[in-house]
């Protein structure tokens, strides 16, 4: 009964790591240098690049409060976005200021978000627990939306060329089966033209120019060929690398956990 019980809880244990390893993204408390200081903020590291997040951050942000964030435009990216004197109940009763940075990493984008009612005023987990949790949340709502969205358009992205490449692929096979014909032709009438000490001067002549032109061609076709299954090679090779790509995709994709 006990070894059961135990490989019941070993089981369990098992399956929380696998999910809790599945996880994509994970919002953690952290700090940051802003004015000269450390203030605290929530961070986080994801997939996007610094530009995508950036937008998405901006977009999900003026349509879930009616904010609009600064920093970002045609003409301006600046390091810290911000909205200020921001009205946002669902993040918190009076006025706030709300700060974004977000960085490259070499597999993504780092985001930090920060809030204060003023200056030197910081939200943090101590002083405003609430107004802190509200920010995660929204955070953690931005995060699995616009990952969803992401991972679903690079996963159709890298299939839809995938498709192409394996189009490609099936060309180069064909091309290659075709000139592989031709060329067993082409032996044949090599063989056929082949120069015999008896042949008149005259057939001698014809047999050289067509022995010429038959050769010329052999040689273009198996130059065809050659470039061909290292086309191939490389087509295969790229299609390998988007399967383990749509792979780790697909991975992080059913990793979102809310």
């Amino acid at each position: 009964m006990k070894t059961k019980l135990h490989i019941a809880i070993l089981f369990m244990l098992v399956l929380l790591s696998s999910i809790s390893n599945a996880q994509t993204f994970t919002v953690e408390k952290s700090e940051l240098s802003y004015e000269n200081d450390l203030r605290p903020c929530l961070v986080t590291t994801v997939d996007p690049s610094t530009k995508e997040l950036k937008k998405a951050w901006v977009k999900y942000v003026k349509k879930n409060l009616g904010v609009k964030i600064k920093g970002i435009g045609f003409f301006s990216d600046d390091a810290i976005l911000k909205a200020e004197d921001v009205i946002a109940p669902s993040i918190a009763p009076n006025r706030f200021n709300l700060y974004t940075r977000i960085a490259e990493t070499p597999s993504g984008s780092q985001m930090k978000v920060f809030a204060s009612f003023g200056y030197d005023l910081f939200i943090n987990e101590n002083n405003y627990p609430t107004e802190f949790d509200n920010i995660k949340m929204l955070m953690n709502d931005f995060l699995y939306e616009t990952l969803n969205e992401y991972y679903t358009a690079e996963t159709k992205s890298l299939n839809k060329a995938t498709a192409s490449y394996n189009k490609n692929k099936l060309k180069e096979l064909k091309s290659i089966n075709s000139n592989e014909k031709k060329l067993v032709k082409t032996d044949v009438d090599i063989a056929k033209n082949t120069i015999s000490e008896y042949d008149t001067t005259e057939t001698k002549i014809k047999k050289t120019k067509a022995l010429n032109k038959l050769f010329y061609n052999k040689t273009k076709m198996e130059k065809e060929n050659s470039e061909s299954k290292i086309n191939i090679q490389n087509l295969e090779n790229q299609i390998k690398t988007n399967l383990e790509s749509i792979e780790a995709l697909r991975n992080s994709h059913n990793g979102l956990i809310k």
